[in-house]
């Protein structure tokens, strides 16, 4: 596949829409194409958050004083993110490999390089939220906690959307890890109780800011495991998918022929899912091309011009669960 295109347009698309419906980003995004492209958009997530960074160090956010190391401070305040955006992508890489390899997952670097890539778009989003630590030590945790965890359910479709994960254990996986950062969090503020206390803060104030946010933090696990019960129900069953934007779960027959009837211009594709395993279908000058992914291989139709009754005919058997689905047209491997 020839490399992809550095574009800061479209980091700045894809960005937008996997912070807002990472889903649909992680179920369309490529996994090949060079380590180029997703180590340039790491790099640009470090420069915006060096950026931020060196705004809060400027204006003292964090507390520093002393006018001589000053300048020393911001210089290293921008310069921080932005080398550890490159090192830390090749590191976010492995542990998204070691998390998808558990999960039975997409084994090759690059395309867990560039989940891992993509999630880094929390870094600059953690960076310009670093002023709340002007506020308070705790609050600035609280609000640390969150970005964490949201970075979690991020990487969630990631590993389930793109690198075609088992959803159960990679749902397992990502409770274990969120309820590390929750414990973290927790002992963070016990720590800090003690040391408060020591310092002449009121133990009974203490304890009940401890009540706090050991509640705060049963609410945010709480919301954390809903958000992934929802999630994983929505991957469950048959899913479409329209280049719309329209999603509808536990798709049946009809469900399917209606929106086959709707793939045009306009609605370029339609992508059939089943857990690990994708169709596609895309409109084409002379017809249809079909895409699938399962876990032996990304293929494509060896034509470009099958009919809308090719294409009901693969769906309908992929639909009901047959096994020689496949044998319906001819496919590529595509390398």
């Amino acid at each position: 596949m020839a490399s992809e295109e550095f574009s800061l347009l479209k980091i700045f698309k894809d960005s937008k829409q996997v912070l807002s419906s990472p889903r649909k980003f992680f179920s369309s995004m490529p996994t090949e194409g060079g380590i180029g492209a997703p180590v340039f958009k790491a790099l640009i997530y470090g420069i915006v958050a060096g950026f931020f960074a060196l705004i809060w160090s400027l204006l003292n956010v964090t507390g520093f004083t002393g006018d001589l190391f000053v300048g020393a401070t911001a210089l290293m305040a921008f310069l921080g993110p932005i080398i550890w955006s490159v090192i830390g992508v090749f590191i976010g890489g492995v542990i998204v490999l070691i998390i998808s390899a558990i999960a039975k997952g997409n084994n090759d670097f690059e395309a867990n390089l560039r989940v891992a890539a993509s999630v880094m778009v929390m870094m600059p989003i953690g960076a310009f939220l670093g002023f709340t630590a002007a506020i308070g030590v705790s609050f600035a945790s609280l609000i640390t906690l969150l970005i964490n965890l949201y970075t979690l359910y991020i990487l969630f479709f990631g590993v389930t959307q793109a690198l075609k994960a088992e959803v159960k254990p990679a749902r397992v996986i990502h409770f274990i890890l969120a309820g590390i950062l929750i414990l973290i969090f927790l002992i963070g503020i016990g720590t800090r109780r003690s040391g408060e206390r020591y310092s002449g803060f009121s133990s009974k104030k203490a304890e009940k800011l401890m009540k706090e946010y050991e509640k705060a933090g049963d609410e945010v696990t709480k919301e954390y495991q809903k958000a992934l019960e929802e999630a994983e129900g929505d991957i469950e069953g048959y899913r479409i998918e329209m280049a719309n934007g329209e999603i509808i779960s536990k798709a049946d027959r009809g469900d399917m022929k209606d929106a086959l009837s709707t793939v045009g211009e306009d609605n370029e594709y339609i992508i059939l899912r089943e857990e690990g395993t994708f169709i596609q279908a895309m409109i084409t000058e002379e017809g249809f091309k079909m895409r699938y992914s399962d876990k032996k291989g990304y293929f494509k139709s060896d034509r470009d011009d099958l009919s809308e009754n090719h294409i009901e005919d693969v769906f309908s058997a992929f639909l009901k669960g047959e096994k020689k689905w496949k044998d319906k047209i001819e496919w590529e491997e595509i390398e």
